[in-house]
């Protein structure tokens, strides 16, 4: 909260000069590639009730801009590593930016950046905190970039916040019992193995769906697994 509260008072001194981004109550904008000044005109939360996955979507004259993270839940979710979390924006010459795109223009190129959820207020079911990202096209040749992004107080469009929100913190907790079923299974026993295995490594694409993988370190331990035979 300490950290919304600092960009409050950043936003609102910008709003009093004229120029910047602007602070209304509720309000989804932010920087677009360092200059525009972007804000939805409508905009929608809608929460998935079978995977739990949140999405805000918001749209203006100079395109949609949509965010999804994996969990309903207060908390950093990095962009750039897995399907879960993403950024895109729609132009309004419908070409599409995603970061889950890579750039293809150097080696440095890629997508990333993140989006925190500061506060849910589950009285109003309203969602504030901030993003940023640089997502680039399918072809890896264009890109976008938000910056001193805000989403304030955005109420639930549909679905639902679940009562048992998944965290990456479940996940994980769920992966070390799974891997120490795994260390614990008999290699001579085919079976056990490999139904030890496959709970293992569900377990951790689970956990690089809630916590992302930024390094690919768990996608390494899954690819280390091979075909799940001892």
């Amino acid at each position: 909260m300490k950290r919304f509260f600092a960009l409050l008072i950043l936003v609102l001194s910008l709003n009093s000069c004229g120029d910047g981004v602007q602070f209304n109550n509720p309000s989804f904008q932010g920087i677009k590639d360092g200059q525009l000044f972007w804000k939805a005109t409508g905009y929608s939360i809608e929460i998935d009730d079978t995977t739990g996955f949140l999405t805000f979507v918001g749209s203006s004259s100079a395109g949609v801009l949509t965010l999804r993270v994996p969990s309903a839940s207060v908390g950093t979710y990095v962009l750039g590593n897995v399907p879960s979390m993403e950024a895109a924006f729609t132009d309004n010459n419908s070409l599409e930016f995603s970061t889950n795109n890579i750039g293809g223009r150097g080696p440095f190129n890629f997508s990333d950046g993140e989006i925190v959820i500061e506060e849910i207020d589950l009285a109003k079911n309203t969602f504030t905190g901030t993003f940023r990202f640089n997502a680039y096209n399918a072809e890896g040749l264009e890109s976008v970039n938000f910056m001193e992004g805000i989403f304030y107080r955005l109420p639930l469009s549909s679905g639902s916040i679940p009562s048992n929100v998944v965290t990456c913190i479940d996940v994980q907790a769920e992966t070390s019992q799974a891997l120490q079923s795994f260390q614990d299974a008999d290699p001579s026993n085919p079976i056990e193995y490999t139904t030890a295995c496959n709970a293992y490594r569900a377990a951790l694409q689970r956990q690089r769906t809630y916590c992302g993988d930024i390094d690919n370190t768990i996608q390494d331990r899954i690819d280390s697994l091979g075909n799940c035979t001892p």
